[in-house]
C-alpha cells in the first residue's frame, strides 16, 4: 500500500470510504427485521455508485 493511510482507514472529511446506507437504523429495530433491510445507496471510493447519501 502506498501510503493510502493519507486518504483511507478513517471515517472523516477528506478521507474515503466504502459503504452502504441501509434503509432502517439496525439499532432501533428488532434483531429478526435486520434481514428486511434494503440498501438505500452505496458508496465506494468516496463516490456515490448508487442511490442518495443526502
Amino acid at each position: 500500500m502506498a501510503r493510502q493511510e493519507l486518504s483511507k482507514g478513517t471515517l472523516k472529511i477528506g478521507m474515503l470510504a466504502d459503504f452502504i446506507a441501509l434503509s432502517d437504523d439496525l439499532y432501533s429495530i428488532p434483531a429478526e427485521r435486520i434481514a428486511e433491510q434494503e440498501v438505500t445507496a452505496t458508496v465506494v471510493g468516496g463516490v456515490v455508485e448508487f442511490g442518495d447519501v443526502g
